[in-house]
């Protein structure tokens, strides 16, 4: 959960077999003061045979909430993920990226 603004890049990582999470890779920076930004990197990076039960408002495996916040994925592979049980609503849609 990244909360503060500036930049972080993973590099060759994986996320794998996440069947229990309590939430999502979540990247929640928001100042109305200030015109910083959280930028945030993947590359390299692969994410498989995760599956993500969501609930609330995170519907997705990786979540920006604001506009101060910029997500990029260079050569990253999402591969089996299962969002099929996310039940938080049957109204809403499941994504991978929010």
């Amino acid at each position: 959960w990244i909360t503060k603004p500036g930049s972080i890049t993973f590099r060759d990582c994986e996320w794998v077999d996440f069947t229990h999470s309590r939430g999502p890779i979540m990247l929640d920076f928001f100042d109305i003061f200030s015109s910083n930004e959280l930028v945030v990197t993947f590359e390299d990076c692969r994410f498989h045979d995760n599956q993500y039960f969501g609930f609330g408002a995170q519907t997705a495996l990786v979540v920006a909430n604001s506009d101060q916040t910029r997500m990029v994925f260079r050569r990253t592979v999402f591969d089996k993920n299962n969002m099929q049980w996310n039940n938080t609503s049957p109204e809403s849609r499941t994504h991978v990226i929010e």
